[in-house]
């Protein structure tokens, strides 16, 4: 069973480590452990750890918009093991507590053009494109937003 839970900041070098892999390494920027501290302490910042059954397998990092009370960006989702279906059910489980936790109505992203496995995803759980941003080095950044319902 997947769910969620507030992060504790002891989770954090976790964290730095599953950014490692590879493979997820070609679809984020990862963050130092530094770096994470320093997000982990903004109050707009929300990090929630992904757990099945008592096993923590990923993490999400949201940010509030300061300028949009009504936005968050979903800045990051990390899961391992990939290809089970753990994100999707995540996505659904962290769409819930954006609406009842954190009162928004929009949620965001960005995700880079060759990222197909995550655009695939993301359309298929009901977020549309809406900007591109080109990024010459990494690629373009296609960003994605979903109007969500309140609680």
């Amino acid at each position: 069973m997947i769910y969620l839970k507030r992060s504790l900041e002891a989770e954090l070098p976790l964290f730095v480590e599953m950014e490692t892999d590879q493979e997820v390494k070609n679809y984020i920027h990862s963050y130092s452990l530094e770096q994470h501290r320093l997000v982990f302490d903004q109050e707009n910042s929300h990090y929630l750890t992904i757990m099945c059954d008592r096993e923590v397998i990923g993490f999400f990092l949201l940010v509030m918009s300061l300028d949009d009370c009504q936005s968050v960006e979903f800045r990051r989702i990390v899961i391992r093991p990939r290809g089970q279906g753990f994100g999707q059910k995540a996505i659904a489980e962290m769409e819930i507590f954006c609406a009842a936790e954190l009162k928004v109505r929009r949620i965001w992203l960005d995700v880079y053009e060759h990222n197909e496995r995550g655009r695939h995803l993301y359309h298929k759980l009901g977020y549309s494109e809406f900007k591109t941003s080109i990024r010459a080095e990494e690629g373009d950044l296609l960003f994605f937003e979903k109007m969500i319902a309140s609680y």
